[in-house]
């Protein structure tokens, strides 16, 4: 017996791209309403950072925008040759700063990764 098969023919998305432009751009526009939402708070963990050693407030990890929770490269350096130093907590050979430690078990250390967002990266 002879099977019948039906074949349809399926017609291309007429604008992929156009789908995935709306994708980006709604993306785009919750990154930038969480960032008006998160400004005080990112502005008072820039603060505490900037006040618990100096440097550089945020860096890049991964190709990540964090904002920085071990400390700047001289103190490293420090700290591997005298052992201990106030303010920081050893873990390995990085040492990272109280408000560091609180950003990284929050997550809260990874906000300014919204800016990327916003950018298109």
């Amino acid at each position: 017996m002879a099977s019948t098969r039906i074949v349809r023919r399926v017609e291309p998305r007429p604008y992929p791209s156009l789908l995935a432009a709306a994708t980006r751009w709604g993306q785009g526009v919750l990154a930038a309403v969480a960032l008006i939402v998160l400004a005080l708070p990112m502005a008072l963990i820039a603060l505490a950072v900037w006040r618990s050693s100096s440097g550089p407030l945020c860096e890049r990890h991964d190709g990540e925008l964090r904002f920085r929770t071990h400390l700047d490269g001289a103190r490293t350096a420090a700290h591997r040759r005298y052992g201990q130093m106030l303010g920081a907590v050893a873990c390995d050979d990085h040492p990272v700063t109280p408000v560091g430690r609180v950003l990284e078990r929050t997550g809260l250390d990874r906000l300014p990764g919204l800016l990327d967002v916003v950018r298109g990266r």
